[in-house]
């Protein structure tokens, strides 16, 4: 489902209001795997040295950091601050003024949430065959598009117990079934997946180091990814460019073979 973010009202009736939005995870330690409270978000304009503090405390996913500011127009950045609001780290550039109300879901680090100009595409093979002008349906409404953006990188966030994903990883050879809930951000909106079965994906690729998963959304509700309920986080451990796997999926497509298809994550 899809949901507005709460955000902090900061009153000027002198001055517009922009509503600011930035994914990130300033107290996230990925080397220990802890999560403690010492950083808080904020947003700064070029020029200035005044930090609009950000809070996460009432959006629909903790990664993401919201409030709404006074603000004239100019370039920002969006910055990391301590327990005393003193800056601890910076994005090294700043983004272009806001041109409306609110800006997109951000990404921190990140200059773009979307690609301004279209996404380059292999050229498609075009060839004779029957009922080649028929469109193809997908049943359940299924949206390839939407699971499968071209300009941007969708963020997903996965919450599950941390015993519970500890021996999903721990035993690799058994077939074991978590429960998680994930949410997933794009540039635009929120969808929130509540009691998600994720277990390991793949034979021999359970070996790696970095491991594979298979997403079951399940069948209560209405609750789907554009009408997809199940789909696979594959981890391209053996291939450093995470090119490979994904260029034969968008060569089938371009030569129109019936192929499923593939793309980032964060």
């Amino acid at each position: 489902m899809c949901a507005a973010i709460a955000t902090i009202s900061i009153v000027n009736a002198e001055n517009a209001y922009t509503t600011f939005k930035v994914i990130h995870a300033p107290n996230y330690d990925i080397e220990t795997g802890s999560v403690t409270n010492t950083y808080k978000m904020g947003v700064r304009m070029q020029g200035h040295h005044q930090i609009y503090l950000l809070d996460n405390s009432k959006s629909i996913d903790r990664l993401l950091y919201a409030a709404t500011i006074p603000v004239s127009n100019v370039p920002y950045q969006y910055v990391v601050v301590d327990k005393h609001n003193q800056l601890v780290e910076a994005e090294p550039f700043y983004r272009p003024s806001p041109i409306d109300s609110e800006t997109l879901n951000e990404f921190y680090g990140r200059r773009d949430a979307t690609k301004q100009t279209s996404a380059q595409q292999l050229p498609r093979i075009t060839y004779s065959y029957k009922d080649q002008n028929k469109d193809t349906v997908y049943s359940e409404g299924l949206d390839r598009s939407g699971v499968h953006p071209m300009t941007e990188i969708s963020t997903f966030h996965i919450r599950t117990a941390a015993n519970d994903f500890k021996m999903l990883c721990e035993k690799v050879l058994e077939d074991i079934g978590i429960n998680a809930n994930i949410t997933r951000v794009t540039s635009k909106n929120i969808e929130v997946f509540n009691n998600v079965k994720i277990e390991l994906s793949g034979q021999t690729s359970r070996l790696f180091k970095k491991l594979s998963y298979s997403i079951n959304i399940g069948k209560e509700g209405d609750n789907s990814l554009n009408g997809y309920r199940k789909f696979k986080l594959r981890s391209c451990a053996t291939d450093p460019s995470y090119l490979r796997e994904k260029m034969v999926y968008d060569m089938l497509d371009a030569a129109q073979v019936p192929t499923a298809k593939s793309s980032y994550i964060r």
